[in-house]
């Protein structure tokens, strides 16, 4: 996992601009430091910065290099072949391409095997080397055969273009903008915002979106003026002399559930594929260990991992609040014990590492965070760090693929209903509400709210919403709301969105904090073979007999304590974030009371939102949602604008 930054400007660029960048996205690649230019007479240079590999130490300076057209930079966290071999940008043999990568491709010596009976040479044991003779044997269409997560940018002289790309899912981060007559882009926003690349000013629909409803209309429209995400499965191709830019997806999640629905597996085919999934990501030159919440997602990592018979030992990381109701600590404990190899390692994140680390996570975040379950991944991350274990698995995208949050319950039981099933409608009805809510009724109107016409869902978002009143009275009025339709009509349309929506923000949360610490972040769940295969699996595989995501339990059956297995309470990230805010509270005022509040915000609102007592958890996630609002405007010094 490393960190990627570059720039394309034809009237030229200035180098101190990308060591900018690259040393604002340092936390992703300490191991290694490396830039290329293409000079005038497009030829490709490799230079040295402070942190470059020491075998490389005859490498220029990239201080002393002139203007160039086009420069790439790459910070390197060293995870297979830890040798300078690794080393970026990467040059191919005939000095035509370059390469700047952040990922893992988990296929890749079956590429390398592939490419290497075609007639190509390899010097190391990295994925990377893979990826560039992979582009240049089989072009752009070389990633339909990657097996894994990245952000890439090739650059090709042969046709002077410049390819960023991203993976299916984008489990890894890749932003662009053409502001002030160049095209740069880099792994995280706050490089761009260091060299001076991107104004900082957010636009104020996307600000209003967010306070409003806690998400924005579109996931891939960023708030900042003037920059752009490359979406998940998508190219986007610029050329290098007019900085024309074209937008090509490659990838499309709907076809390919399509083809496997025509031959749907079962539940008890899951285990397989979760078995190959965490066989493929556990391959590393480094330790892995894995996040273990005690919920069903993380538990089946732990328990497929343990099955790999070269597997020594693995440490798993539990965030855990004593004391709390919510508390999972007990599961995982239970967890780690029905697996000799596997550690347990505690951490407890506190109010106060809460006040001590906020602007520091909101910095590595480059956005506003939704709820202080981000925290106790943060403390989970930090721990690892420190431990020295730089890659861990994490239960990401289970919920999605498999139907596990409450709404799936709902379509499943109106799906039943509008097929005149009333019988099979009966029971399931029973069973759910016996173990997942009593209140299935409104589960199942929530459901039924997708089927409404839209000026009734409109209506129906209105009355419901809270948040809007964090924006100031004469700007609500002139602010004409689009709310994001981010609900299915049916099990497997519910499934499409949500990994089109809340995963996005998941898996940034994810990247940001893993990589704050120096640590790759892995997602079995998200293999793209096992994201389609589930998807398409039929309703009743996935919801048995009122248990949600009963692949994942068929699977843990008998492996780990039925107390686990047959959990019936179905918890997030839960912290005690209502408590946290009451200890909190003289500071948050404190530092309300001085604060310059922008007037696009309802300043009265928000402080009496503070200083009351929490009534909800809708007000309780408006809290924490505006509050990080603030403190992310006044960390980066943000202006709002149109």
């Amino acid at each position: 996992m490393c960190g990627i930054a570059g720039i394309v400007a034809p009237q030229g660029v200035r180098s101190e601009l990308v060591v900018a960048m690259a040393n604002a996205i340092r936390h992703r690649g300490p191991d290694d430091e490396g830039y290329t230019l293409l000079t005038a007479d497009n030829q490709l240079v490799g230079c040295k910065g402070g942190d470059t590999h020491q075998a490389l130490s005859g490498l220029p300076a990239i201080e002393e290099m002139e203007s160039t057209r086009c420069v790439l930079a790459h910070r390197r966290l060293s995870i297979l072949d830890l040798s300078v071999a690794g080393h970026q940008p990467l040059l191919s043999a005939d000095g035509k391409h370059a390469l700047v990568y952040n990922g893992e491709i988990y296929n890749y010596e079956v590429l390398r095997g592939l490419l290497q009976e075609k007639g190509h040479h390899f010097t190391s044991k990295c994925d990377t080397e893979v990826v560039l003779h992979a582009l240049t044997e089989w072009g752009e269409d070389a990633v339909i055969r990657f097996r894994g997560m990245w952000a890439f940018a090739w650059l090709n002289l042969e046709n002077q273009t410049l390819l960023l790309s991203r993976d299916r899912f984008g489990i890894k981060p890749l932003y662009y903008t053409d502001y002030g007559g160049k095209f740069s882009f880099a792994s995280e926003i706050k490089a761009l915002l260091a060299a001076g690349l991107l104004p900082r000013v957010i636009k104020r629909n996307r600000l209003f979106e967010y306070l409003a409803l806690g998400a924005m209309y579109e996931p891939y429209e960023e708030p900042y003026a003037s920059l752009k995400a490359v979406a998940p499965g998508t190219h986007v191709k610029v050329g290098l002399a007019d900085l024309q830019t074209v937008i090509e997806p490659y990838y499309n999640l709907e076809h390919e559930v399509e083809l496997c629905a025509r031959n749907p597996g079962t539940a008890a085919d899951f285990g397989a594929w979760l078995e190959e999934s965490v066989r493929l990501h556990m391959g590393a030159d480094v330790e892995v260990g894995t996040c273990l919440s005690g919920g069903l997602d993380s538990s089946a990592i732990v328990a497929a991992s343990a099955k790999i018979p070269e597997l020594n030992s693995m440490r798993a990381f539990t965030a855990v609040f004593p004391g709390y109701t919510e508390d999972e600590g007990r599961y995982a404990r239970m967890v780690c014990d029905s697996f000799p190899v596997v550690q347990s390692v505690e951490v407890l994140p506190t109010a106060e590492g809460l006040l001590a680390d906020l602007d520091q996570m909101i910095y590595h975040q480059d956005l506003p965070i939704g709820s202080t379950s981000v925290f106790a991944q943060w403390e989970v991350m930090k721990q690892a760090g420190k431990s020295g274990v730089k890659v861990l698995l994490d239960g990401q995208g289970a919920d999605e693929v498999l139907g596990g949050y409450l709404q799936f319950a709902g379509l499943r039981l109106l799906g039943l209903l509008k097929r005149g099933r009333f019988k099979t409608f009966r029971r399931e009805y029973a069973w759910l509400r016996n173990r997942l809510t009593p209140k299935m009724l409104k589960t199942i109107g929530r459901a039924a709210y997708y089927h409404l016409p839209e000026n009734m869902q409109r209506r129906i978002r209105r009355q419901q919403r809270v948040g809007s009143h964090l924006i100031a009275p004469a700007w609500r009025k002139q602010w004409n709301m689009a709310e994001p339709d981010r609900g299915g009509r049916d099990f497997t349309a519910h499934s499409l969105r949500s990994m089109r929506y809340g995963l996005y923000e998941l898996l940034r949360y994810e990247d940001r904090n893993s990589m704050a610490f120096g640590i790759e972040s892995r997602v079995p769940f998200l293999d793209h073979h096992l994201v389609a295969r589930s998807i398409a699996l039929p309703e009743e595989e996935k919801m048995f007999e009122g248990w949600t995501k009963y692949p994942v339990r068929h699977y843990l059956n008998g492996k780990v304590p039925d107390a686990v297995t047959w959990r019936t309470d179905k918890k997030g990230f839960v912290t005690p974030q209502m408590q946290w805010k009451e200890l909190l509270a003289p500071h948050i005022q404190g530092y309300l009371g001085q604060c310059d509040f922008p007037a696009e915000l309802n300043a009265d609102y928000f402080r009496q939102l503070a200083a009351r007592p929490v009534q909800s958890p809708a007000h309780l996630s408006e809290f924490w949602r505006a509050y990080s609002v603030l403190r992310w405007m006044e960390a980066n010094d943000l202006a709002v604008g149109d």
